[in-house]
């Protein structure tokens, strides 16, 4: 026993003394106040380096490396009193620090922040462990063979590698894999001492500065900067830095808002709300939702993020060197590329002894991101289930140092979603209601907490009473309401119902904060009947806005044009109805495809079922454009003769001058010919006066004459100013122009347009004399009062001439009559007979003998000749 402690003892003292000489070793390189006796050509001081600004950093070796990047990161830190570079030499020693390492396969590389911020981690790192002394470190004589690729810290992984390709080829470089690895590095030595001569703190000292850019970039990246999802483990991480950010800022926040007094007001309360909604919103995009109703997404983006950390927060972390970073990303994908398949496969990485996938995004706008997978946060519900009776794991954030946050958030989910929508929910009027209710109201039952099914139940029944109240208001007899009147009264209803439906949604998503399944369920329903209500909106609004304008006074409410603006109106706002309904269906997690499909099906079926009905609304459009007729006008059309009362979509209205009412389909009368009687410019009158065959010419030409007197208009006299003054012949003629104007003929003596008065013909019981005028204007009545007053002037003057008017008559000659002698069943002897006329007026030729076989010829033109023969 003694020998043992003896040697115990005497190991002590000689680590003892190797660490005195090692800590001075180190002190004698890399010490402020040593100088170094490096080769010819490098600076070996501070004072080289003011002496040169423009000089680059000397990367020959691991040596120089090394010595170049401590040299210059203390000038840095130096001229970094206050997180800003205040100094032209700072900043170009800053530059020369930079240029010692390799970002190339750090993310975000490029940026300023993450460069600053690996500097401070590489300086922190090496101030606190033990480096080798400066003769033992490759210098230009070691690596002028060429033989030396890379140098690695004795003790650690940070490896100096020199580069192979490109602009900085041979140079030597802090590797890229020890970059991009620095966080992890930093967090398993942050615990250590730090060693003689290091500048303790300044990495956080730089992350705490409200001027430093890492400060403004923390805050920017709080805001909008999503999770790191290059790989799944920086996905991994994130998802659980930001949750266990989110976590600490709440639990704080509500218990110092909690406290007596409080410790920070509720402003600032709500500050760190939204700081910590920021984190839970970068928390949610390492999550696949895309197969999630957007309509609830953030909703249930929220509850899968504290489920899944529930989970992970009773299990123990995996290696963090057992998940796939950028590199083993890039190695997997060569792999998988040179598959007889090709790269088709998304790389993916399960959660040892889980069903929980990170899994690269192949398409999309997230397209090569490492997301949990979307059936991972379909199945989290029931990943929940299984475990959450089991206990949170041990706390040993102290030894999963490789991690950037590995702690726990007991409790969270359970907090989220048994108080009121705020994250710190002491800040609002509920959230400080809740919080004074008895605990039993706070009991979890179907998911849900006491108070929110009693709060649900209150603001449901609310908004049905208020919405049956206002129908009863606003829709009540609506068939004693103008059309006007009950559209807009419709839209009314409609908006606010769905405006009704949109705030009880509000209420109880973000007030009552309703979760799980309850949430899912009430929110399918009134996202659906919110959408139903807004269609609705839209479809009368188009009734209530084609009303307005049908009430111009400019637009017949029953003519052709008022029907098309119902209908234009009717067939846009119908279209606009059914793609919100479509959109909004889509929203609430119903698939496009389906519904499109089912929209082609049942438009295909309705579309032949309602082929006559779409006919004729596109007929009544065509009518609307052609316009053959209007409201009002008199029309012929399929045997029918009346006048148009109504054009509406599916027909028109005829009232046959009978009185009956008869309706006729537009599609046959926009493809039938219509005789348009209302719009004619005039009413022909065509009639014949027949005289008496044994009027003398005297008298027929006395008729034509009396005829076109009848028809014309009267002379007009001028008036003889030799016999009166000039204004008793002003007087005069303004009495003979206005009798001229009052004269019935003046409507048919329009210019182009004087009456035709002809002897035309020699009727086998009369003489006729045709007479043509044309009436304007074409209205009826009046034209047969004129024909009246015409057939009057006619009969008279006749009647005064002594013409006398010829009718049908027939002659009978009796026998006996000596005048005119008739022989009555006696024939002249001397006569042909009836067969002897006929043979006498045609000579036919004989026919030709032909055999019984033969086919019978056809009579030929010669073989009829005709002759003369005088049938009298």
């Amino acid at each position: 026993m003694k020998f043992r402690l003896s040697i115990i003892r005497f190991t002590t003292i000689l680590l003892t003394a190797a660490f005195v000489l090692i800590s001075a070793s180190a002190q004698e390189v890399f010490g402020q106040k040593t100088t170094s006796t490096g080769p010819k050509g490098e600076y070996s001081s501070k004072k080289d380096i003011v002496e040169n600004p423009l000089k680059p950093a000397d990367t020959s070796s691991p040596r120089d490396t090394l010595r170049s990047f401590l040299t210059n990161i203390n000038i840095v830190i130096k001229n970094l009193p206050s997180g800003l570079l205040d100094s032209s030499e700072g900043y170009q020693a800053y530059e020369r620090a930079l240029s010692t390492l390799d970002f190339s396969t750090t993310p975000d590389g490029d940026s300023r922040v993450i460069m600053n911020r690996r500097l401070l981690m590489l300086k922190e790192i090496l101030d606190r462990i033990e480096l080798p002394p400066y003769r033992e470190i490759p210098g230009d004589d070691w690596v002028g063979d060429g033989a030396l690729n890379q140098w690695t810290i004795p003790g650690t992984s940070i490896t100096i590698k020199r580069l192979e390709s490109g602009p900085r080829a041979g140079e030597y470089l802090f590797s890229a894999w020890t970059v991009q690895r620095l966080p992890r590095l930093y967090r398993q030595v942050k615990h250590l001492p730090y060693q003689p001569n290091a500048t303790p703190g300044i990495y956080e000292t730089y992350l705490s500065s409200e001027a430093s850019a890492s400060y403004l970039d923390k805050q920017v990246r709080n805001r909008l900067k999503p999770v790191d999802t290059s790989s799944p483990r920086s996905t991994l991480e994130g998802f659980l830095d930001s949750v266990n950010r989110a976590y600490g800022l709440v639990m704080e926040a509500d218990a110092a808002v909690k406290a007596s007094p409080p410790t920070i007001t509720n402003d600032e309360a709500r500050e760190i709300e939204i700081i910590a909604q920021n984190l839970m919103a970068r928390a949610q995009s390492t999550l696949d939702l895309s197969k999630v109703p957007e309509a609830i997404r953030h909703e249930v983006g929220i509850e899968s993020a504290l489920k899944l950390k529930e989970i992970f927060d009773r299990m123990l972390l995996p290696e963090i060197e057992s998940i796939p970073d950028t590199e083993m990303v890039k190695a997997e994908r060569e792999r998988l590329s040179s598959t007889a398949s090709g790269n088709t496969m998304p790389v993916r990485w399960r959660y040892p002894n889980t069903a929980i996938e990170i899994v690269e995004i192949m398409e999309g706008e997230r397209q090569g991101s490492f997301l949990f997978s979307a059936e991972t946060v379909i199945r989290l519900k029931d990943f929940y289930k299984e475990i959450r009776d089991l206990p949170y794991r041990e706390d040993y954030s102290q030894l999963a140092l490789e991690y950037e946050s590995p702690g726990k958030s007991e409790g969270f989910f359970e907090y989220y979603i048994s108080t009121p929508g705020s994250l710190v929910p002491h800040t609002s009027l509920l959230g400080r209601f809740v919080e004074s209710l008895p605990r039993w109201f706070k009991k979890v039952h179907g998911g849900q907490t006491v108070w929110q099914w009693i709060f649900s139940a209150l603001w449901l029944s609310l908004a049905v009473l208020l919405l049956l109240a206002l129908h009863g208001r606003v829709l009540r007899r609506p068939a004693e309401l103008s059309p006007l009147n009950r559209y807009w009264r419709r839209v009314f209803f409609y908006l606010v119902a769905a405006t009704t439906v949109l705030f009880l949604y509000q209420v109880l998503n973000k007030y009552v904060n309703l979760t799980g399944s309850v949430l899912y369920v009430s929110s399918i329903i009134l996202e659906t009947i919110f959408w139903l209500f807004l269609s609705a909106v839209v479809v009368f609004l188009g009734g209530a806005l084609a009303e307005t304008i049908v009430a111009s006074p400019q637009i017949d409410p029953e003519g052709i044009q008022a029907s098309n603006i119902r209908a234009l109106f009717g067939v846009v706002c119908f279209i606009a109805a059914a793609a919100i309904l479509i959109f909004g269906l889509s929203k609430v997690g119903l698939s496009l495809i389906p519904i499109l499909t089912g929209v082609g099906i049942g438009g295909l079926a309705i579309a032949l079922a309602a082929r006559p009905t779409i006919e004729n609304i596109f007929a009544s459009f065509m009518i609307f454009l052609d316009k053959p007729y209007r409201v009002g006008q008199r029309v012929k059309v399929l045997g029918q003769d009346g006048t148009v009362e109504s054009i509406g979509l599916r027909s028109t209205k005829i009232r046959l001058l009978t009185g009956h009412l008869t309706s006729i389909p537009n599609e046959k009368m926009a493809t039938v010919e219509i005789e348009n009687i209302g719009r004619r410019p005039y009413i022909r009158r065509l009639f014949n006066v027949t005289i008496t065959y044994d009027t003398a010419p005297e008298k027929i030409t006395r008729a034509l004459e009396i005829l076109r007197e009848i028809l014309s208009l009267p002379e007009m006299v001028a008036s003889e100013t030799t016999h009166g003054t000039e204004d008793l012949a002003d007087t005069v003629f303004a009495e003979e122009e206005a009798e001229h104007q009052l004269h019935p003929n003046r409507a048919i003596n329009y210019p182009g347009f004087p009456p035709r008065v002809s002897f035309n013909e020699l009727n086998a019981d009369s003489l006729n004399i045709l007479v043509i005028y044309w009436y304007h204007p074409p209205n009826y009545w009046d034209y047969l009062e004129h024909a009246t007053w015409i057939n009057l002037q006619i009969m008279e003057r006749f009647k005064a001439e002594g013409i006398d008017f010829a009718f049908p008559t027939q002659t009978l000659h009796m026998a006996g009559d000596e005048k005119r002698p008739i022989n009555i069943g006696v024939r002249d002897p001397s006569a042909p007979s009836h067969t002897e006329r006929r043979k006498a007026k045609f000579h036919i030729a004989a026919p030709k003998t032909r055999q019984l076989d033969d086919e019978p010829e056809p009579v030929k033109p010669e073989d009829v000749a005709p002759v003369e023969a005088d049938l009298e």
